[in-house]
């Protein structure tokens, strides 16, 4: 309620985002009360909950509010990236990282009901499949070539606010990695930076979420907390790498999509230096 309430004074553009919070907020209030409504839900979304568990009860209402994110930073009109990490070193800049990473083994019960070898298990950590790496490495970043290619096609065809609006976008994805090369200057850094990110998204993730949510919602979600970028372009992109790294998960292990994620950030950071 007061999240509303705060959206409704301070946005200048508040229409969709408070609709949609208004949404959000009597569709989660309906799942924790109502067990139709959880499974109904569950269903439609293909995810393994059980109404039972009090963790998948509370959890998967919850993560609806993470899709708010991206509305709420559009209206901002301004680059959260560039706000809130220029306050920050190195390892400040993947503090929230480390948190995602203890988080994942947290939320599937590790000290309470499993033990290191069982989250390990649960979390699917094996030794990576090289094969998988390279094709998965490469097609993320001919996903990357299609997404933006496509869309400069279409904005030249279509000119006017929508050129211009993808101009814009690219604009705010080129300060964004900026701002993370300012406060990761050096290649040690920039690696660490890379192995954190990768390591901690994709256990909890592709580890953790996956199995319960699904491929489509866990990339949504995925999708939905990298709206630093302030781009609608990239959410799309990184909800369909998202989405294919799922796949490949489901083929192989999380370790395998760990160093694909480590690989695409380090050479992507990389090359925006460059």
């Amino acid at each position: 309620i007061l999240m509303i309430i705060s959206i409704f004074i301070y946005s200048n553009e508040y229409n969709l985002t408070f609709g949609i919070m208004v949404v959000i907020l009597f569709i989660s209030t309906i799942m924790l009360i109502s067990e139709d409504a959880f499974k109904f839900f569950a269903n439609i979304l293909n995810a393994k909950l059980n109404w039972n568990r009090i963790t998948h009860r509370i959890l998967f209402p919850l993560s609806l509010y993470v899709l708010l994110y991206p509305f709420i930073a559009f209206n901002s009109e301004s680059n959260l990236a560039i706000i809130f990490n220029g306050i920050y070193d190195t390892l400040n800049l993947i503090g929230f990282q480390i948190v995602m990473l203890m988080f994942s083994f947290v939320g599937i019960g590790f000290a309470t009901r499993r033990t290191l070898k069982q989250s390990i298990l649960r979390l699917n950590i094996k030794f990576p499949n090289l094969k998988y790496v390279i094709l998965g490495v490469v097609a993320i970043f001919l996903i990357d070539y299609l997404v933006w290619g496509a869309m400069g096609i279409f904005s030249q065809l279509v000119g006017g606010d929508v050129a211009q609006k993808t101009v814009e976008e690219s604009s705010n994805i080129e300060n964004t990695v900026k701002t993370i090369r300012h406060f990761a200057p050096s290649i040690s850094e920039l690696a660490l930076v890379s192995i954190v990110v990768g390591v901690s998204e994709e256990l909890l993730f592709r580890g953790a979420l996956q199995p319960r949510f699904g491929k489509f919602y866990t990339s949504l979600l995925f999708a939905s907390l990298h709206f630093q970028y302030l781009s609608v372009i990239a959410l799309i992109e990184i909800f369909i790498i998202s989405y294919v790294l799922g796949i490949i998960k489901e083929k192989t292990n999380t370790s395998t999509t760990a160093i694909i994620h480590m690989i695409y950030d380090f050479i992507s950071l990389m090359g925006y230096a460059l």
